[in-house]
Protein backbone atom coordinates (compact mmCIF):
# COMPACT_ATOMS: atom_id res chain seq x y z
CA UNK A 1 0.00 0.00 0.00
CA UNK A 2 1.18 3.40 -0.73
CA UNK A 3 4.16 2.85 -2.43
CA UNK A 4 6.73 5.93 -2.27
CA UNK A 5 4.77 7.00 1.11
CA UNK A 6 7.49 9.59 3.61
CA UNK A 7 7.03 10.83 6.64
CA UNK A 8 5.27 14.48 7.01
CA UNK A 9 7.29 17.07 9.95
CA UNK A 10 4.96 17.22 12.51
CA UNK A 11 5.53 21.35 13.64
CA UNK A 12 7.24 21.53 16.80
CA UNK A 13 7.73 17.85 17.28
CA UNK A 14 10.44 15.95 18.78
CA UNK A 15 13.66 18.21 19.46
CA UNK A 16 11.69 21.05 19.19
CA UNK A 17 10.33 23.48 22.43
CA UNK A 18 7.07 25.75 21.73
CA UNK A 19 5.02 27.80 23.61
CA UNK A 20 2.35 25.06 23.49
CA UNK A 21 1.35 21.90 22.41
CA UNK A 22 1.42 21.24 18.97
CA UNK A 23 -1.86 19.12 17.31
CA UNK A 24 -1.40 15.31 16.08
CA UNK A 25 -1.32 15.14 12.74
CA UNK A 26 -3.79 12.78 11.37
CA UNK A 27 -2.45 12.30 7.94
CA UNK A 28 -1.65 9.18 7.72
CA UNK A 29 -1.88 6.28 4.84
CA UNK A 30 -5.17 4.32 5.71
CA UNK A 31 -6.89 1.49 3.93
CA UNK A 32 -10.24 0.04 4.53
CA UNK A 33 -11.06 -3.20 4.16
CA UNK A 34 -15.02 -4.98 4.56
CA UNK A 35 -15.98 -8.46 3.77
CA UNK A 36 -19.91 -8.45 4.42
CA UNK A 37 -21.96 -11.11 4.90
CA UNK A 38 -24.16 -12.50 2.31
CA UNK A 39 -27.13 -14.62 2.28
CA UNK A 40 -30.22 -15.79 -0.05
CA UNK A 41 -33.08 -16.55 2.62
CA UNK A 42 -34.96 -18.11 -0.14
CA UNK A 43 -32.27 -20.77 -0.82
CA UNK A 44 -30.89 -22.02 2.44
CA UNK A 45 -28.36 -24.64 0.66
CA UNK A 46 -26.79 -22.04 -1.26
CA UNK A 47 -23.50 -22.10 -1.24
CA UNK A 48 -22.16 -18.61 -0.24
CA UNK A 49 -18.88 -18.63 -2.17
CA UNK A 50 -21.05 -19.20 -5.55
CA UNK A 51 -23.37 -16.21 -4.24
CA UNK A 52 -20.16 -14.05 -3.85
CA UNK A 53 -19.12 -15.19 -7.06
CA UNK A 54 -22.22 -13.78 -8.98
CA UNK A 55 -22.45 -10.55 -6.91
CA UNK A 56 -18.41 -10.37 -8.50
CA UNK A 57 -19.61 -11.07 -11.84
CA UNK A 58 -22.86 -9.31 -11.25
CA UNK A 59 -21.40 -5.96 -10.80
CA UNK A 60 -18.65 -5.94 -13.95
CA UNK A 61 -22.30 -7.13 -15.97
CA UNK A 62 -23.68 -3.82 -14.48
CA UNK A 63 -20.54 -1.59 -15.71
CA UNK A 64 -20.50 -3.05 -18.90
CA UNK A 65 -24.11 -2.54 -19.76
CA UNK A 66 -23.19 1.20 -18.74
CA UNK A 67 -21.29 1.34 -21.49
CA UNK A 68 -17.81 0.76 -19.31
CA UNK A 69 -14.86 -1.31 -19.32
CA UNK A 70 -13.89 -4.72 -17.75
CA UNK A 71 -11.35 -6.95 -18.76
CA UNK A 72 -9.36 -9.51 -16.72
CA UNK A 73 -6.19 -10.86 -16.39
CA UNK A 74 -4.91 -13.68 -14.34
CA UNK A 75 -4.44 -12.54 -10.62
CA UNK A 76 -1.00 -13.02 -9.69
CA UNK A 77 -0.24 -14.23 -6.19
CA UNK A 78 3.06 -14.88 -6.09
CA UNK A 79 4.25 -11.39 -4.64
CA UNK A 80 2.21 -12.64 -1.61
CA UNK A 81 4.22 -13.62 1.06
CA UNK A 82 1.78 -14.51 4.04
CA UNK A 83 3.90 -16.65 6.32
CA UNK A 84 6.60 -13.80 7.08
CA UNK A 85 5.72 -12.37 10.45
CA UNK A 86 6.97 -8.84 10.91
CA UNK A 87 8.21 -9.88 14.29
CA UNK A 88 11.24 -11.25 12.80
CA UNK A 89 10.46 -14.64 11.31
CA UNK A 90 8.73 -17.05 8.95
CA UNK A 91 6.37 -19.60 9.78
CA UNK A 92 7.10 -23.05 7.95
CA UNK A 93 4.49 -23.91 5.42
CA UNK A 94 4.12 -27.34 7.20
CA UNK A 95 2.97 -25.50 10.68
CA UNK A 96 0.38 -23.38 8.54
CA UNK A 97 -3.10 -23.53 8.61
CA UNK A 98 -4.51 -24.11 5.16
CA UNK A 99 -6.67 -20.75 5.52
CA UNK A 100 -3.06 -18.95 5.82
CA UNK A 101 -1.72 -20.56 2.48
CA UNK A 102 -2.82 -17.25 -0.05
CA UNK A 103 -0.02 -16.97 -2.49
CA UNK A 104 -1.32 -19.59 -4.57
CA UNK A 105 -3.99 -19.30 -7.21
CA UNK A 106 -6.58 -22.33 -6.58
CA UNK A 107 -9.34 -23.32 -8.52
CA UNK A 108 -13.18 -23.56 -6.81
CA UNK A 109 -14.42 -26.97 -7.11
CA UNK A 110 -17.34 -27.95 -6.26
CA UNK A 111 -19.00 -24.80 -4.51
CA UNK A 112 -22.79 -25.77 -4.85
CA UNK A 113 -24.57 -25.59 -1.49
CA UNK A 114 -25.58 -28.57 0.66
CA UNK A 115 -25.17 -31.92 0.02
CA UNK A 116 -23.74 -33.17 -3.19
CA UNK A 117 -26.28 -35.03 -5.78
CA UNK A 118 -25.58 -36.13 -9.06
CA UNK A 119 -27.21 -33.18 -10.44
CA UNK A 120 -24.59 -30.91 -8.68
CA UNK A 121 -22.70 -29.42 -11.68
CA UNK A 122 -18.94 -27.77 -9.92
CA UNK A 123 -18.28 -24.73 -10.71
CA UNK A 124 -14.82 -24.10 -11.61
CA UNK A 125 -13.26 -20.57 -11.02
CA UNK A 126 -9.82 -19.31 -11.60
CA UNK A 127 -9.10 -16.26 -9.46
CA UNK A 128 -8.84 -13.07 -12.08
CA UNK A 129 -8.46 -9.78 -12.26
CA UNK A 130 -10.28 -6.71 -14.19
CA UNK A 131 -10.39 -3.50 -14.85
CA UNK A 132 -14.13 -1.90 -14.26
CA UNK A 133 -15.48 1.46 -13.79
CA UNK A 134 -16.92 2.53 -10.31
CA UNK A 135 -20.24 4.04 -9.80
CA UNK A 136 -19.12 6.03 -7.07
CA UNK A 137 -18.27 9.66 -7.18
CA UNK A 138 -14.58 8.70 -5.69
CA UNK A 139 -14.13 6.42 -9.03
CA UNK A 140 -11.04 7.99 -11.82
CA UNK A 141 -11.82 7.54 -15.16
CA UNK A 142 -12.09 4.42 -17.02
CA UNK A 143 -9.60 2.25 -18.09
CA UNK A 144 -9.50 -0.98 -20.34
CA UNK A 145 -6.67 -3.01 -20.27
CA UNK A 146 -8.32 -4.94 -23.37
CA UNK A 147 -6.60 -8.29 -22.21
CA UNK A 148 -10.04 -10.34 -22.18
CA UNK A 149 -13.37 -8.96 -22.36
CA UNK A 150 -16.13 -9.80 -19.96
CA UNK A 151 -19.81 -10.20 -21.72
CA UNK A 152 -22.55 -9.42 -19.57
CA UNK A 153 -24.98 -10.27 -18.39
CA UNK A 154 -22.69 -12.55 -16.09
CA UNK A 155 -20.69 -16.12 -16.15
CA UNK A 156 -22.89 -18.04 -14.43
CA UNK A 157 -26.94 -18.67 -13.64
CA UNK A 158 -28.67 -19.84 -10.72
CA UNK A 159 -30.26 -23.52 -10.97
CA UNK A 160 -31.84 -23.42 -7.37
CA UNK A 161 -28.92 -24.01 -5.50
CA UNK A 162 -25.70 -23.63 -7.40
CA UNK A 163 -24.59 -22.28 -10.23
CA UNK A 164 -23.58 -23.39 -13.18
CA UNK A 165 -20.87 -22.14 -15.91
CA UNK A 166 -23.07 -20.53 -19.03
CA UNK A 167 -22.24 -21.96 -22.67
CA UNK A 168 -18.64 -20.31 -23.68
CA UNK A 169 -17.82 -18.86 -20.10
CA UNK A 170 -15.06 -21.27 -19.40
CA UNK A 171 -13.99 -18.89 -15.96
CA UNK A 172 -15.47 -17.08 -13.39
CA UNK A 173 -14.11 -13.14 -12.41
CA UNK A 174 -13.30 -13.60 -8.92
CA UNK A 175 -11.37 -10.04 -8.77
CA UNK A 176 -11.99 -6.53 -10.12
CA UNK A 177 -9.80 -4.00 -9.57
CA UNK A 178 -12.00 -0.55 -9.86
CA UNK A 179 -10.94 2.19 -11.35
CA UNK A 180 -11.20 4.04 -8.18
CA UNK A 181 -8.06 2.05 -6.85
CA UNK A 182 -10.81 -0.20 -5.50
CA UNK A 183 -10.13 -4.30 -5.51
CA UNK A 184 -13.83 -6.25 -4.82
CA UNK A 185 -13.21 -9.85 -4.98
CA UNK A 186 -14.27 -13.54 -3.05
CA UNK A 187 -12.62 -14.01 -0.19
CA UNK A 188 -12.89 -17.17 1.46
CA UNK A 189 -17.04 -17.42 1.50
CA UNK A 190 -17.88 -14.01 1.25
CA UNK A 191 -17.67 -10.89 -0.98
CA UNK A 192 -14.91 -8.37 0.18
CA UNK A 193 -14.48 -4.78 -0.64
CA UNK A 194 -11.11 -3.37 -0.67
CA UNK A 195 -10.61 0.15 -0.22
CA UNK A 196 -7.56 2.14 -2.10
CA UNK A 197 -5.42 3.52 0.54
CA UNK A 198 -6.19 7.47 1.45
CA UNK A 199 -4.43 10.30 3.47
CA UNK A 200 -6.34 10.57 7.04
CA UNK A 201 -9.63 9.08 8.56
CA UNK A 202 -12.58 10.88 6.79
CA UNK A 203 -11.47 9.97 2.91
CA UNK A 204 -10.75 6.69 4.45
CA UNK A 205 -14.44 6.56 5.09
CA UNK A 206 -15.97 8.02 2.20
CA UNK A 207 -14.01 5.58 0.17
CA UNK A 208 -15.64 2.57 2.62
CA UNK A 209 -19.07 4.19 1.95
CA UNK A 210 -18.10 3.86 -1.64
CA UNK A 211 -18.03 0.03 -1.48
CA UNK A 212 -21.30 0.14 0.02
CA UNK A 213 -22.68 2.04 -2.93
CA UNK A 214 -20.68 -0.76 -5.39
CA UNK A 215 -22.23 -3.72 -3.67
CA UNK A 216 -25.72 -2.80 -3.52
CA UNK A 217 -25.22 -1.91 -7.25
CA UNK A 218 -24.25 -5.41 -7.90
CA UNK A 219 -27.55 -6.57 -5.81
CA UNK A 220 -29.61 -4.48 -7.65
CA UNK A 221 -28.14 -6.05 -10.82
CA UNK A 222 -28.36 -9.36 -9.47
CA UNK A 223 -32.24 -8.73 -8.45
CA UNK A 224 -32.77 -7.92 -12.64
CA UNK A 225 -31.17 -11.73 -13.77
CA UNK A 226 -33.93 -14.26 -14.23
CA UNK A 227 -34.13 -17.26 -11.72
CA UNK A 228 -31.55 -15.30 -9.23
CA UNK A 229 -32.20 -15.72 -5.95
CA UNK A 230 -33.13 -12.92 -3.57
CA UNK A 231 -30.11 -11.51 -2.09
CA UNK A 232 -29.10 -9.92 1.46
CA UNK A 233 -25.91 -8.43 2.08
CA UNK A 234 -24.95 -7.40 6.22
CA UNK A 235 -22.45 -4.74 6.94
CA UNK A 236 -21.69 -6.97 10.27
CA UNK A 237 -18.70 -9.28 11.34
CA UNK A 238 -20.65 -12.57 12.87
CA UNK A 239 -23.69 -14.50 11.53
CA UNK A 240 -24.86 -15.40 15.08
CA UNK A 241 -24.27 -19.30 14.52
CA UNK A 242 -19.90 -19.01 15.58
CA UNK A 243 -18.80 -18.02 12.13
CA UNK A 244 -16.88 -14.94 11.93
CA UNK A 245 -15.52 -12.34 9.48
CA UNK A 246 -13.20 -9.55 8.99
CA UNK A 247 -13.52 -5.74 8.70
CA UNK A 248 -10.24 -3.87 9.46
CA UNK A 249 -8.04 -0.96 8.61
CA UNK A 250 -4.25 -0.37 7.31
CA UNK A 251 -1.95 1.88 8.17
CA UNK A 252 0.85 3.05 6.48
CA UNK A 253 3.87 3.11 9.09
CA UNK A 254 7.82 3.57 8.74
CA UNK A 255 9.80 0.09 9.42
CA UNK A 256 11.98 1.92 11.83
CA UNK A 257 9.03 2.07 14.38
CA UNK A 258 9.82 -0.85 16.91
CA UNK A 259 6.84 -3.29 16.65
CA UNK A 260 6.37 -3.30 20.19
CA UNK A 261 5.48 0.31 20.32
CA UNK A 262 2.75 -0.32 17.61
CA UNK A 263 1.29 -2.55 20.13
CA UNK A 264 1.46 -0.84 22.80
CA UNK A 265 0.06 2.16 21.00
CA UNK A 266 -2.63 0.19 19.34
CA UNK A 267 -4.25 -2.39 21.45
CA UNK A 268 -5.86 0.26 23.98
CA UNK A 269 -7.20 2.21 20.40
CA UNK A 270 -8.70 -0.76 19.43
CA UNK A 271 -10.32 -2.67 22.12
CA UNK A 272 -11.86 1.03 23.82
CA UNK A 273 -13.25 2.99 20.65
CA UNK A 274 -15.89 0.21 20.60
CA UNK A 275 -17.71 2.27 23.44
CA UNK A 276 -17.84 5.41 21.02
CA UNK A 277 -18.66 3.52 17.57
CA UNK A 278 -19.12 0.01 18.19
CA UNK A 279 -22.26 -0.89 15.80
CA UNK A 280 -22.99 -4.01 19.07
CA UNK A 281 -24.72 -7.02 18.25
CA UNK A 282 -27.71 -8.99 20.09
CA UNK A 283 -26.26 -12.39 21.26
CA UNK A 284 -23.31 -12.92 23.99
CA UNK A 285 -21.02 -15.97 22.94
CA UNK A 286 -19.79 -16.92 19.33
CA UNK A 287 -23.09 -18.28 18.55
CA UNK A 288 -25.07 -16.15 20.71
CA UNK A 289 -26.42 -18.60 22.86
CA UNK A 290 -27.13 -16.36 26.03
CA UNK A 291 -29.54 -13.40 25.13
CA UNK A 292 -28.29 -10.02 26.21
CA UNK A 293 -26.64 -7.06 23.99
CA UNK A 294 -23.01 -6.39 23.91
CA UNK A 295 -21.16 -3.06 22.01
CA UNK A 296 -18.67 -5.13 20.44
CA UNK A 297 -19.36 -7.69 17.32
CA UNK A 298 -16.23 -9.05 17.15
CA UNK A 299 -14.89 -9.56 21.01
CA UNK A 300 -16.09 -13.22 21.04
CA UNK A 301 -13.91 -14.34 18.58
CA UNK A 302 -10.51 -12.62 19.32
CA UNK A 303 -8.16 -15.33 20.53
CA UNK A 304 -4.58 -13.17 20.91
CA UNK A 305 -3.77 -9.81 21.05
CA UNK A 306 -1.19 -9.90 18.77
CA UNK A 307 -0.55 -13.05 15.85
CA UNK A 308 -0.07 -14.32 12.06
CA UNK A 309 -3.14 -16.14 11.60
CA UNK A 310 -6.16 -14.46 10.50
CA UNK A 311 -9.42 -16.97 10.39
CA UNK A 312 -7.98 -19.25 13.50
CA UNK A 313 -6.79 -17.70 16.87
CA UNK A 314 -7.77 -14.44 15.81
CA UNK A 315 -5.53 -11.49 16.59
CA UNK A 316 -6.42 -7.78 17.54
CA UNK A 317 -3.07 -7.00 15.50
CA UNK A 318 -2.35 -8.95 12.41
CA UNK A 319 1.73 -9.43 11.88
CA UNK A 320 1.18 -10.69 8.35
CA UNK A 321 4.83 -8.80 6.58
CA UNK A 322 3.62 -8.40 3.20
CA UNK A 323 4.37 -4.41 1.90
CA UNK A 324 2.83 -3.52 -1.38
CA UNK A 325 5.52 -1.03 -1.70
CA UNK A 326 9.48 -0.53 -0.22
CA UNK A 327 9.95 -3.34 1.82
CA UNK A 328 12.87 -1.89 2.87
CA UNK A 329 11.61 0.88 4.69
CA UNK A 330 8.13 1.16 5.23
CA UNK A 331 5.29 -1.61 6.92
CA UNK A 332 2.17 -2.10 7.20
CA UNK A 333 0.12 -2.23 10.56
CA UNK A 334 -3.45 -4.24 10.54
Amino acid sequence: MGAGARRRPVPGGAGRTTGRRSPMSVRRLIGMETEYGIHAPNNPRASHVALSIELVNAYAAAVTEDGGAVAGTEWDYRSESPLVDARGWVLPRSAAHPSQLTDTGEALEGVSGGDPSPADVPVRATPRTASTASPADLSEGQEDSGDSEFHAPGSAHWRGDFFELREGQPQLLMNLVLTNGARLYVDHAHPEYSAPETIGAKRAVLYDVAGDVIVRRAVERLAREDGSPELLLYKNNTDGKSVSYGAHENYLVPREVPFDQLVAGLIPFFVTRQIICGAGRVGIGQRASRSGFQISQRADFFEEQVGLETTVRRPIINTRDEPHADATGIGACT
